[in-house]
């Protein structure tokens, strides 16, 4: 749940890739955003693989992508703009999920969560990704949760994540209502019991 942007696409000519990297840098640094960048040689085979300990996960091995990730708002997810060796937007763990052919990559949408940041994060990334469109990407998609993409609606933008915080809101009440006897199990199916019932209900006060 949570207002998300998706996106894919290949650069119309992979020569521009320098070119677009420095313009997105220098928009970075003016808007004071924070950023990584990756440089690496595609002419190099990937060995990239993702290594999984609990919690955490790093990636090992040579990951030829070139681009950079920015990181407009605290809480804001990374918005990713690497590329591979044939022009197309990835990030580097759909690379790797991809290399594996754990995902299809007619299918790999990347994706930005932009819910509990600012609206104008969202709108800052629209306009971002417009721009690409126009001067980079021609055959760019993009599947705004928003609707912000498709109408410029701020109005519409600011009402849909209104009503994604308040449905969220009642789920976490609905949630710290929920009490269980000593001992009781609580599975999936029970769960979602309990919440449906404590939203019904505080539907009907």
């Amino acid at each position: 749940m949570g207002i998300t942007i998706y996106y894919k696409g290949t650069l119309n000519d992979l020569t521009q890739l320098d070119r677009l990297k420095d313009e997105l840098i220098d928009i970075a640094k003016t808007l004071k955003w924070d950023w990584d960048e990756l440089d690496e040689d595609f002419t190099k085979p990937a060995s990239a693989h993702l290594i999984v300990n609990g919690q955490s996960a790093k990636i090992k091995g040579h990951l030829p992508l070139k681009g950079i990730s920015l990181k407009l708002h605290p809480n804001c997810e990374t918005f990713n703009l690497y590329f591979d060796k044939k022009g197309n937007l990835t990030s580097p763990l759909h690379f790797i999920l991809i290399q594996e052919k754990r995902i299809d990559p007619e299918k790999a949408y990347l994706s930005v969560k932009t819910q509990f940041a600012p609206p104008e994060i969202h709108i800052a990334i629209i306009r971002l990704l417009r721009f690409l469109k126009k001067r980079y990407i021609n055959d760019l998609k993009v599947f705004d949760d928003g609707g912000y993409w498709k109408t410029s609606d701020l109005q519409g933008l600011l009402y849909r994540l209104q009503m994604i915080n308040q449905a969220m809101d009642r789920i976490e009440q609905a949630l710290s209502e929920i009490t269980l006897k000593r001992n009781e199990q609580l599975t999936l199916d029970k769960l979602e019991k309990l919440i449906e019932e404590k939203l019904n209900k505080r539907s009907r006060n």
